[in-house]
């Protein structure tokens, strides 16, 4: 059994790294045909349903009871919005390669 779950957990890491890594080809590509604005609308509407969907049928659990909301709000606005708001913008000036190597340097900048 633990062979199979370390087989499944690298298979599920390689498919999201995969993923990750042709978002900036999906990007580029979605920005030939939308503007950067309505790309960001689409992908946080559709976030936003899953989202809710996922919670209104109880698969994830969500319980803000008793938490302060500010840190929450405030991480929200700036890791998500911020950062895709850049990304795309950047993405639609530049080629999806010089996009990836730019943000791969990212960790040795922080």
């Amino acid at each position: 059994m633990e062979k199979k779950s370390l087989i499944l957990g690298c298979s599920a890491a390689l498919g999201s790294e995969a993923l990750y890594g042709l978002s900036y080809i999906f990007t580029k590509t979605a920005t030939n045909d939308a503007t950067p604005l309505a790309l960001l609308g689409w992908r946080f509407l559709i976030a936003f349903l899953v989202m809710s969907a996922l919670i209104l049928t109880k698969v994830i659990h969500v319980n803000f009871s008793g938490k302060k909301l500010m840190p929450v709000l405030l991480i929200s606005l700036f890791d998500p919005v911020l950062y895709f708001i850049g990304e795309t913008f950047g993405i639609s000036h530049t080629s999806a390669s010089e996009s990836g190597v730019f943000l791969a340097c990212i960790p040795v900048a922080a």
